[in-house]
């Protein structure tokens, strides 16, 4: 992390190294807190209201109260983004449950950060070759919700590292498909484009994809099972960072033909357009 950043942390402009989180926040004690993240493209941050939106929800679903309205936390984000003159940076948002008198319930008020980080690349092999996923047994607590605790996403990220795959994809106890650690998942099968429809977070690339995706190729949004796997034809995930990444193996199992398919081609250009 480059100490060269400005944080905004409750209202104030911080030097990202005096930048400090107390042992009491139940953030840090308990998991309590969430967060978003987005990337921007040159200085232009990429849907930040749609972003913000989707903290208050997952604020809202765990009851945690958000000192700053999406108003007041877009202004701070522009001016923050200005004050570090840092083009094509990830904006990460954190909002934790405050410092607790018990330890356990949480103040009126908690903590909003808006962190400013160097947006990591990714091989273009990735995007011309695909990548591959393993699944995963382990399970979130609460789906809709962008939670700051990772633990699950965390131990299945190793085991994915382990076996030389992006990502980790979520499979329930009835065999069911969810998304992965941290993206959302798609797939092709005969000719229509697939992905869940319920236990997953709304993905704002998602949504931004399934937007246009009707112009190219059919859509349904449905639930996707283990079995299904070895019959379709195309996989893709999509998130902030990611945007369109084609998958081609997922555990074992090598996608069609092993290679890109034209569907995700045309998907992928369709977002870089949309971009």
């Amino acid at each position: 992390m480059s100490s060269s950043y400005t944080y905004w942390i409750n209202g104030e402009f911080v030097p990202a190294e005096d930048a400090t989180v107390s042992y009491q926040n139940i953030g840090v004690l308990r998991g309590y807190g969430v967060f978003d993240y987005l990337r921007t493209y040159g200085a232009v941050p990429f849907r930040l209201v749609d972003h913000l939106h989707r903290l208050q929800s997952s604020a809202d679903q765990i009851g945690l109260a958000l000192r700053y309205d999406i108003e007041e936390l877009a202004d701070a984000t522009h001016e923050l983004l200005e004050k570090n003159g840092a083009p094509n940076v990830g904006i990460r948002f954190v909002a934790t449950g405050g410092v607790s008198d018990n330890g356990f319930s949480p103040p009126d008020q908690g903590d909003v950060a808006i962190l400013i980080e160097p947006l990591g690349g990714r091989p273009d092999s990735h995007y011309s070759e695909g990548c591959k996923l393993i699944t995963s047994r382990l399970q979130r607590e609460f789906p809709t919700v962008k939670s700051t605790n990772y633990i699950g996403a965390i131990m299945a990220m190793r085991g994915a590292a382990d076996a030389g795959a992006v990502e980790a994809l979520y499979v329930d106890s009835n065999d069911e498909i969810s998304e992965c650690t941290r993206s959302n998942f798609f797939v092709v099968h005969n000719g229509v484009l697939k992905t869940a429809e319920k236990n997953v977070l709304p993905g704002i690339t998602r949504n931004v994809l399934l937007k246009f995706a009707a112009e190219i190729v059919p859509v349904k949004i449905e639930s996707i099972f283990l079995n299904d796997l070895p019959y379709i034809e195309e996989a893709f995930i999509t998130s902030s960072t990611k945007e369109v990444l084609p998958i081609v193996q997922i555990d074992d199992l090598v996608i069609g033909n092993g290679a890109v398919g034209p569907i995700t081609q045309a998907l992928a250009k369709r977002f870089k357009a949309e971009i």
